[in-house]
């Protein structure tokens, strides 16, 4: 009776952690060029921009194309390139006003419209 208990919660575990694969891969995208990724999150930024009364172009620049670019890849789930884990949250730090917040609001904007989730932004 042991060995029989024993491996039904082996297998009832290895189905739960086979769920939350499902469920943690579903927050990836993989089906967006990195130029659609760039050109959605422009748009996300410039919105809010606009929502924060700030009527100028988001630019993609020197300072913040590498961090947008490993936004794309957690997005995708491209583990070879993002350096970041693409199975655990984004912390982000910097400089008051440099735009973290902003464009993490803009990437959650499009994560969630694409997965079609809704994911929970802890400021």
């Amino acid at each position: 009776m042991t060995a029989i208990l024993i491996n039904n919660l082996i297998t009832n575990s290895l189905k739960i952690q086979t769920e939350l694969r499902k469920e943690l891969a579903s927050f990836h995208y993989p089906s967006i060029t990195d130029r659609e990724f760039f050109n959605l999150l422009s748009v996300k930024v410039n919105e809010i921009f606009a929502q924060r009364g700030v009527f100028r172009q988001f630019e993609i620049d020197k300072y913040n194309k590498e961090v947008i670019r490993q936004l794309y890849y957690y997005l995708t789930g491209n583990q070879e390139k993002c350096e970041w884990n693409i199975n655990k949250g984004i912390y982000m730090m910097g400089k008051v006003g440099c735009g973290k917040s902003v464009l993490m609001y803009a990437h959650l904007a499009v994560q969630d419209a694409l997965t079609k989730k809704i994911t929970k932004s802890i400021p």
